[in-house]
């Protein structure tokens, strides 16, 4: 839908100077008709509106300063943040991406240097930003408003604005990281093929602030059971009890003296996320009224204890159920992740952070407001909100509320209203849509990936007399299980007291506020939300059934509609609708039969058929990349040009591959996939991994790999020779393209068998979601699976002392005088995999001249198990974690062998090398890995944490 008919509305005397305020990329402002160009969508955390006070605030400070100062400061590899626009009074925002291909590559480099140390910083970095805020929040507190003296005020103004920019800050810088750290996980689980939506599930069970409050609540709602006043909450709402209650005296004098020690201590929270114009439990009690009130009508009372538990015992199913469909390699690098995930867990934060930042930091401002507003006499005691900054800091300055002010808040304050009324009409989208929205933000908390935007296409209702027909919404299976009930529609919390015990919540999304809700309905429809958003974690945590990004879900259900919720596959039906004789106001029970995670297929028989010119040898006189792969070619060149020393190795071809498509009947089938799932690369890459990894395999053609091994076992002297798998695509590593990073690498393999399995898992990786995805991207058009190629590199697996990557110019600046070396101790895969800092060396390229060394603390080295075959991060020892990893001389042979690289490419060159156990000064350094550094692919999609052991 076209931005034009929101544009040039906005509120009465309003001028484009009350919104300047610095952001480092765009500012809050109402539409322009040069919007129409970007995509928008319907922020779900403000369904009241937004204030011109709020607007300026949280819309300037908070959405756009921020997200923008975080996505810089970590950075985000191709997003600059969020903007925001208004229509009328409602919040549309737009993620801003980085044009410039050259600058996310550089954020990307930067963000790789930099991630794995804020992961590991995070506790501590977190409970000091806790602290911070803490100090701020107590010292205002401390303050008695009514004595600070008028000249005080505007200096109150500013320091409460600047508290919550201030948190903002810490919010944003907090999130970026543990979300790109999710991230990394989920594509890791997706990639073992571990349906990524259940990954949720094997960080839950933790608790929160959030939940503490929640069973405050309930213990206030059991101690008015027990008491004798359910009948008295039964008679009334939020609006007329606390009177009524007050009324009768005794017990429940006694009981509302206990509420209102509750809300001295939780009572410190908006229902609204940083809004200026939303008043605290504090200030306004009803609504934290009206959630007990649903709380002590149940029949059945929410089991904390029990949900509790339940949540860990699900969340340990679903890690074993994962854990039983993986090999030994994928086992250490799903298991890495998981550790590192619970370590810095977003789900938790994502629910306790509410409670330092989003539910309470804009309280300071408000009550300065509040104060503001009786001294300078208002009509309204939240006057002060519905007007703009510059016009707050007049007021408080010393100008007094003017006539002319006073009618501008008349005005303004009608203007709230009118908008506010309208919020089930706004569109959910505006502008242009666009190709793929690859936000994380986006993605995984507001839910807009495809599942939502399809179902935003118009669903007409039968008209009144029609027949009518069932209709099923599809969105996102946020929490497993299914439930029937009442739906009830909401708009904002201001109508929780519409929810009886069993309802079933339908709304735009949940925010911290709902949260008690959780409680007494039986399920939660939403239209917006991701995997971590706050409906999804509160679901899976208190075992209701939840569905997210319906996208139509408060205009497609009705009010008092009959609904069936199923949270496992993400459906929601609509039974029956309000009035219908059929169903009248049964609500089902409450149930949460939980799905487990889905675990990649075994496989059960076959062998992988390689035949013709289905084997080649590194030191073969031909080598050609169609046949071998660029990778395997660039080796192989090296080598017999003399140029570096190469681990011995060979390649199971392209040919085989092919052979294998056209007589298993598997090109067909992945065909066949594309076509029925179209472009949306989640799905057609999980389906044709999966494909590949269960299709049969002739035997016969197997013999070549196994003879293959044996032979290069031979020549190394040993049995089982350990050996890296590595894939070698002919597309790999060009100038024009680069899939470094999207395809597997298996290291510290031993037996045929095995070497087998990682022949076919570095096939099935051709599929990844970010290969598939990046192929689109370059391809311009349709896509043909069947016929892509890839061929696969066996090499003998080096006794690495250290090993490293080395650049013959430099990575960032593409300076051409300085190389740089970066070098760990053992072997490299986790210094690719961002797990650990590595040594960091800067070189002369004219005369080899050491510029720089500096030293890392490096606390995990990689190190194979050869009785196993696992690849694993273990602790540095003290010694070697402090220690510098190259001498001199070492250095100056990397360097030299970096440039010998480059000069034969005729290109600035990327090599990865390793320093054999026992080399002496002199001896060779090996090249594992090169390719020129003029790729200008995108960054890496969702992968910065590198959880997959070897990916490159």
């Amino acid at each position: 839908m076209s931005v034009g008919e929101y544009v040039g509305e906005w509120y009465p005397g309003f001028r484009p100077e009350f919104l300047d305020a610095p952001s480092p990329v765009d500012g809050a402002a109402p539409f322009r008709d040069e919007d129409a160009g970007s995509f928008w969508f319907l922020d779900f955390h403000w369904s009241r509106g937004l204030t011109p006070l709020a607007a300026a605030t949280w819309g300037q400070d908070g959405y756009c300063s921020g997200t923008q100062v975080a996505a810089d400061r970590i950075p985000l590899p191709g997003g600059r943040g969020i903007t925001c626009r208004f229509a009328g009074t409602h919040v549309y925002g737009s993620p801003l991406p980085e044009p410039d291909p050259g600058a996310a590559r550089l954020r990307a480099a930067q963000l790789a240097a930099t991630l794995p140390g804020r992961l590991r910083d995070h506790d501590r970095a977190w409970r000091a930003a806790r602290d911070e805020l803490q100090r701020g929040w107590d010292g205002f507190q401390a303050l008695d408003l009514r004595r600070v003296g008028d000249g005080r005020i505007a200096e109150l103004l500013t320091w409460a604005r600047a508290y919550h920019r201030r948190a903002m800050e810490i919010h944003f810088e907090t999130m970026y990281p543990l979300l790109l750290n999710y991230l990394s996980f989920r594509d890791l689980c997706a990639r073992l093929g571990i349906d990524p939506a259940g990954v949720g599930r094997f960080l839950q069970g933790t608790d929160t602030k959030i939940m503490e409050t929640d069973r405050a609540l309930a213990e206030l709602a059991g101690s008015a059971r027990r008491v004798g006043l359910r009948e008295v909450f039964a008679e009334h709402g939020g609006t007329t009890v606390r009177g009524a209650l007050s009324t009768r005296g005794g017990a429940a004098s006694a009981w509302l003296t206990s509420f209102d020690d509750f809300l001295r201590v939780h009572g410190h929270r908006q229902e609204a996320t940083c809004d200026v114009g939303v008043p605290s439990w504090a200030e306004d009690d009803r609504i934290p009224l009206d959630l007990v009130r649903g709380a002590v009508l149940a029949d059945t009372p929410h089991d904390y204890a029990a949900a509790a538990q339940r949540a860990l015992a699900d969340r340990d199913a679903a890690v074993d159920e994962a854990r039983s469909g993986l090999t030994r390699q994928e086992l250490s690098a799903f298991d890495a992740g998981l550790a590192a995930n619970r370590a810095a867990n977003f789900p938790w934060w994502q629910d306790d952070h509410n409670h330092y930042i989003d539910l309470r930091v804009m309280i300071p401002l408000r009550r300065v407001c509040l104060e503001l507003a009786a001294r300078v006499g208002a009509d309204r005691h939240d006057d002060m909100v519905f007007l703009f900054w510059p016009e707050l800091l007049s007021v408080a300055g010393g100008r007094g509320l003017t006539r002319e002010l006073r009618s501008l808040v008349v005005e303004r304050r009608a203007y709230f209203e009118h908008w506010a009324g309208l919020r089930a009409t706004m569109p959910k989208v505006l502008g242009t849509l666009p190709d793929v929205i690859d936000d994380p933000i986006l993605l995984e908390v507001f839910g807009l990936g495809p599942t939502m935007l399809e179902s935003l296409a118009p669903r007409e209702r039968g008209a009144e007399g029609e027949e009518w027909n069932p209709l099923t919404l599809r969105g996102l299976g946020a929490s497993a299980g299914t439930a029937v009930g009442i739906a009830r529609v909401l708009r904002s919390t201001d109508e929780v007291h519409r929810l009886e015990p069993g309802s079933v919540l339908v709304c735009e999304s949940v925010t911290p506020s709902w949260t008690p809700t959780f409680a007494v309905i039986s399920a939660a429809v939403c239209d917006s939300g991701g995997t971590l958003s706050h409906a999804a974690i509160v679901g899976r945590e208190y075992g209701i059934p939840t569905v997210t990004a319906v996208g139509t879900a408060t205009t497609a259900i009705a009010d008092g509609d009959l609904v069936e919720v199923d949270g496992t596959t993400g459906t929601v039906t609509v039974l029956g609708r309000t009035g219908d004789p059929v169903h009248g106001h049964r609500t089902g029970p409450r149930t949460a039969r939980r799905a487990p995670a889905r675990a990649r297929p075994r496989e059960t028989g076959g062998a992988i058929a390689v035949a013709g010119r289905d084997i080649v040898w590194l030191d073969d006189a031909e080598t050609p990349a169609p046949l071998v792969g660029t990778k395997m070619a660039r080796l192989s060149d090296l080598l017999r040009a003399g140029v570096a020393p190469v681990p011995d190795g060979f390649t199971v071809t392209t040919a085989a591959f092919a052979t294998h498509l056209a007589r298993s009947g598997l090109g067909a089938a992945l065909r066949d996939v594309f076509a029925r799932v179209g472009t949306e690369p989640a799905a057609a890459a999980a389906a044709a991994r999966d494909l590949v990894l269960r299709t049969p395999v002739a035997e016969s053609q197997a013999a070549a790999v196994r003879a293959a091994y044996a032979a290069l076992s031979q020549r190394g002297e040993r049995r089982e020779l350990p050996v890296a798998v590595r894939s070698s695509a002919p597309a790999e590593d060009g100038s024009d393209a680069s899939f470094a990073g999207m395809h597997e690498t298996l290291l510290g393999v031993t037996g045929a068998q095995d070497v087998l399995d990682a022949v076919r898992a570095s096939w099935a990786s051709l599929f990844t979601e970010r290969a598939v995805a990046y192929r689109r991207s370059i391809a311009g058009g349709p896509l043909d699976p069947a016929g892509w190629a890839t061929a696969v590199g066996v090499q003998r697996l080096l006794d690495a002392r250290s090993s490293g990557v080395a650049f013959s110019a430099h990575p960032v600046t593409g300076a051409l005088d300085r190389a740089v070396v970066e070098a760990t101790w053992g072997w490299g895969e986790a210094l690719v995999g961002g797990l650990v800092d590595p040594d960091h060396a800067e070189l002369d390229t004219s005369d080899g001249r050491l510029l720089r060394y500096s030293v890392a603390e490096k606390a995990t080295r990689s190190t194979p198990d050869l009785a196993t075959g696992r690849m694993h991060a273990s602790p540095m020892p003290p010694e070697l974690a402090r220690g510098r990893v190259l001498d001199t001389e070492e250095i100056g042979a990397v360097g030299a062998l970096a440039a010998a690289v480059a000069h034969h490419l005729d290109a600035p060159a990327d090599v990865e090398w390793v320093v054999e156990q026992g080399r002496g000064p002199g001896g060779p350094v090996h090249v594992v890995q090169a390719r020129p550094m003029t790729a200008t692919g995108p960054p890496p999609r969702h992968d910065p944490a590198g959880w997959a052991s070897g990916n490159r």
